[in-house]
């Protein structure tokens, strides 16, 4: 296993094959939700390249939220802009 440390908790990548994306984002959930902006977190194709998997952030706003990575252990983070918010089926 290789370390790197840097300023934020996300920065800090763990190279480790045994972790699933999804598990991941579980990891990460509470911090990510608590940064303005953000309303929800989840795994999914990334809608810049399709054929690759990403944490996708959702967000009400079109600019970045401030103090969110654009990669979470070595996995990149793209943002879904969502004006409405969600709607429970």
């Amino acid at each position: 296993m290789r370390i790197l440390r840097r300023k934020t908790i996300w920065e800090v990548a763990v190279i480790n094959t045994s972790k699933t994306l999804k598990q991941i984002v579980e990891e990460h959930r509470d911090a990510i939700m608590k940064i303005r902006g953000v309303i929800g977190v989840g795994v999914g194709l990334s809608p810049s390249e399709p054929d690759r998997r990403c944490i996708l952030v959702y967000t009400t706003t079109s600019d970045r939220p401030s103090g969110l990575p654009d990669a979470i252990e070595g996995h990149p983070v793209e943002i879904v802009i969502r004006k409405k918010g969600f709607h429970a089926l």
